[in-house]
């Protein structure tokens, strides 16, 4: 084929300009990976600043190696931050500064830098963007949702050569290169050209609509990312964990179990291509102790995403060809599980519940899937124990520490029949030796028998090494690194006469309860100081694009809220509200405004519920079980908030309020050496107690008078 000068220069100027485009952007497409690692060590590095502005230069000779940080000061380098990222040129240029002394500054304070960021896990904050943060969540944002563009671009890339040589066009040579390689050159350079050629065809018909898509990518992505990043953080994090961006590492040693243990279960290969959301690296290794040990409790912290963890399970578990789980869980989240099921997995669900429950178990039995039933269900359904389920899941598994109850009663006659059993808790079980020894026994009786000589807490290692096939619990301070701040704060008001009066009338009576509604119980609610500071504060939570979450214990007071609050109140959720309603209200609040405002009764909404949504939370009154207020809170403070979560507790000075609190507070300090949370935290206050802090506050208000403004 002859090219004749016109042919190449037209090639030259309309084909290989759009090859080299092309390859520009396949280049860039290519690099969306490495986008985000880049992205995420700016942001790193940016932190580290902000910690180095307190660090003084002389930092940066704490090896005792000789460098003269003198000269430095003089020069104007004062803390740590400045020297950052100073090449060694800059540094050679102070007079005194070798060489050689300017690439060991360079060296230590990278080395300081690169300890820094290691130890650093990468926090990103809804309430804290700057162009590092912005710039990270975008590049997250396009690889998540790249995944059409890079398939696009590959599918042409597969298409056309790519190896161009615009080189060989016309290249420069000598005119003895000329006239005797005539017929090699002109081989080259038809060779080329028809590359060139043959590619832009290609690329002609197809690349105005890749451009487009890549484009609309980007746009969206420093569009939409941080509204997307509030809604699925964990997506996010889940990809810098995936990436190597946080360290992981230390997350299995503070598993507590052994070296060999961690080693078999990090051995086993998932298969979770059929889930429908990315687990987080703690996550994956929960699923995969789920199946190396078979019959487990899994008692991770609220809001570690246990849920998540037993769907991933029942998804490998139906690649392996198993078809029948089954899971019993409280009524209050039965259409939780439901909805997470639908959402994570393409699994078959069937809810078992209400009047034809029997017809449903059956039909599940038939079409195999999941089950989802409650604990009083199951004492009305009348099981084929001929069939075997294959994956039993218990939620909040604390619900049958009674052995006499009939709701265990139930639960132990379906893992007769189960060949594989998840029970879950984030309740802390671990001074409730017998409690636990009774879960353990059912799910592994060796164990059980083990363990039930060692419950002297001194034996505190032994046991949880004797356990460690059967039970496993990590906190959220051992793999949530990226958890926002929690920040409590105790918000005192004092009794004015109406809230005294009716104090006194409350104490005389030695009405415990009515004692723990001061300044709940008036007449007029403008005179509760309570009710005023929750106004203000959910004003504040307005000015700062909040949500809020308030919780008490009594209904008088929640509907007092609800009344003074008007139409920014969701719910309120009781105990009285049915599951289907209460999702409804949970779903409503999500897509709410800022300001919103869900009111829950504690001992209902601090169960079950997932509310990352809300960031604000209210405590009317304190509570004299401790696992109420910490179980609310986690409703909140759990995987996916992406704020700082304040928390506000509302309380009156010189009341039942203080009493409360001090014995609270006695009541933390009394842990073990292995337990997370005491077996106290669990109780309620004797009514030794009670009487007690009646007589101390009887004693108190006889000296004790209101002043009114």
């Amino acid at each position: 084929m002859a090219i004749s000068g016109k042919d190449i220069r037209i090639c030259k100027k309309e084909y290989l300009p759009l090859c080299q485009e092309w390859k520009d952007l396949d280049d860039r497409v290519m690099k969306i990976p490495d986008d985000v690692t880049e992205a995420a060590r700016a942001c790193k590095i940016n932190e580290c600043r902000k910690q180095f502005v307190n660090i003084p230069v002389e930092e940066v000779n704490r090896e005792k190696l000789g460098i003269r940080v003198g000269l430095l000061k003089d020069a104007g380098y004062q803390t740590m931050d400045q020297l950052i990222g100073v090449p060694v040129d800059k540094l050679v240029s102070i007079k005194g500064i070798g060489d050689q002394m300017g690439t060991l500054i360079v060296r230590e304070t990278n080395e300081m830098l690169e300890e820094t960021m290691k130890r650093m896990p990468l926090r990103l904050r809804m309430d804290q963007r700057d162009e590092y943060s912005s710039r990270l969540v975008s590049r997250i944002y396009r690889e998540l949702y790249g995944e059409p563009v890079k398939k696009a671009f590959a599918e042409i890339r597969n298409r056309i050569q790519g190896d161009w040589h615009p080189e060989d066009l016309s290249p420069e040579v000598s005119l003895w290169e000329r006239v005797f390689r005539y017929r090699q050159l002109k081989k080259k350079e038809e060779e080329a050209y028809l590359g060139i050629v043959q590619d832009a065809q290609v690329l002609k018909k197809n690349f105005s609509e890749l451009k487009k898509k890549y484009n609309d990518l980007v746009l969206k992505s420093s569009k939409e990312s941080w509204d997307d990043f509030s809604k699925q953080s964990a997506a996010y994090y889940s990809l810098l964990d995936a990436l190597g961006i946080n360290d992981v590492s230390d997350e299995l040693a503070k598993s507590g179990l052994s070296a060999q243990l961690i080693a078999d279960i990090s051995s086993i290969s998932l298969e979770l291509s059929e889930l429908k959301c990315t687990l987080r690296h703690y996550q994956t290794f929960g699923v995969q102790y789920i199946l190396k040990n078979e019959t487990v409790l899994l008692g991770d912290e609220m809001g570690l995403g246990k849920t998540v963890q037993a769907i991933a399970t029942m998804v490998h578990l139906a690649h392996e060809k198993k078809t029948h789980f089954f899971v019993v869980c409280p009524a209050s989240v039965l259409v939780n599980w439901c909805r997470e099921l639908e959402k994570h997995s393409s699994l078959h669900v069937t809810k078992i519940y209400g009047n034809y429950r029997q017809d449903q178990y059956e039909r599940w039995c038939e079409t195999g899937g999941v089950a989802v039933t409650t604990y009083e269900t199951i004492g009305k359904l009348k099981p084929d124990y001929n069939r075997k389920i294959d994956f039993l899941c218990v939620d909040e598994a604390h619900y049958i520490k009674n052995p006499n109850a009939n709701r265990t009663h139930n639960v132990l006659q379906l893992r007769q029949i189960s060949e594989r059993v998840l029970f879950m808790t984030g309740t802390p079980l671990e001074n409730n030796v017998e409690e636990m020894i009774f879960l353990l026994r059912v799910l592994n009786p060796d164990v059980a028998n083990a363990v039930e000589s060692m419950k002297q807490l001194s034996r505190a290692d032994q046991f949880r090494k004797e356990i460690e096939t059967v039970y496993f619990r990590r906190t959220r301070e051992d793999v949530l690194q990226e958890l926002p701040q929690l920040e409590e704060k105790e918000e005192w008001t004092s009794l004015n006469m109406a809230e005294y009066a009716q104090y006194l009338q409350d104490v005389n009576e030695r009405n415990f309860m009515a004692m723990r509604q001061v300044s709940w119980r008036v007449n007029n609610p403008e005179n509760s100081g309570k009710l005023h500071r929750l106004e203000e504060l959910v004003y504040e939570a307005f000015l700062e694009h909040r949500k809020v979450l308030v919780f008490s214990y009594f209904l008088h007071t929640i509907e007092m809220v609800c009344k003074r609050l008007g139409e920014v109140v969701y719910g309120p959720i009781t105990g009285s509200v049915s599951s289907e309603k209460r999702q409804e209200i949970l779903d409503d609040f999500g897509n709410a405004g800022d300001g919103a405002v869900l009111v829950c009764q504690i001992q209902t909404g601090g169960t079950g519920l997932n509310i990352q949504a809300a960031s604000m939370i209210i405590l009317c009154e304190p509570q004299i079980k401790p696992s109420l207020e910490h179980q609310a809170i986690a409703r909140a403070y759990r995987m996916g908030q992406v704020r700082n979560v304040l928390v506000h507790r509302l309380l009156c000075e010189r009341t039942i309020d203080e009493r409360i609190l001090d014995l609270l507070g006695a009541k933390q300090m009394v842990f073990d050496e292995f337990a997370d949370e005491s077996v106290s935290g669990q109780q309620s206050l004797a009514s030794t107690q009670m009487e007690s802090m009646m007589d101390a506050e009887q004693q108190r208000l006889l000296t004790y008078t209101p002043e009114e403004e």
